[in-house]
């Protein structure tokens, strides 16, 4: 059974968000994903992100956005509201199809490389 709030009026509610505050989130963000996920639907269709996509693609189109961003600003495209929404993707990714990590758990760029790298603990394993 959820616990109850009761608030000064005498109303009360049930307190089962608890640790999710979605009065934080910025409506700009929500409109600039759904903005991006709007025009992946009429490029790829409704939902075919779900089909699945390797994290490396969804981390990949994420920084390429973020990058343009950084050069280009949002003038052409709204690449903060695409970087965004790939990384909303990753993370249902994360939970809903975990078989598609091909970076595994710990990888990292070395210093002045443009490549992935395992771990060196990671090495090791194998």
């Amino acid at each position: 059974m959820s616990k109850k709030t009761t608030y000064e009026t005498g109303a009360s509610r049930s307190a089962d968000i608890q640790g999710e505050r979605y009065d934080l989130v910025p409506p700009e963000g929500v409109e600039a994903v759904a903005r991006a996920m709007h025009e992946g639907s009429i490029h790829h269709g409704d939902n075919n992100w779900k089909k699945g996509l390797k994290t490396s693609v969804l981390i990949n189109h994420a920084i390429r956005h973020i990058m343009l961003f950084l050069r280009e600003g949002n003038h052409r495209e709204d690449h903060i509201g695409h970087a965004t929404a790939n990384l909303m993707m990753l993370k249902w990714n994360e939970k809903n199809l975990p078989e598609f990590n091909d970076l595994g758990h710990s990888w990292h760029i070395e210093a002045g490389s443009n490549e992935l790298q395992p771990q060196i603990k990671d090495l090791k394993k194998t």
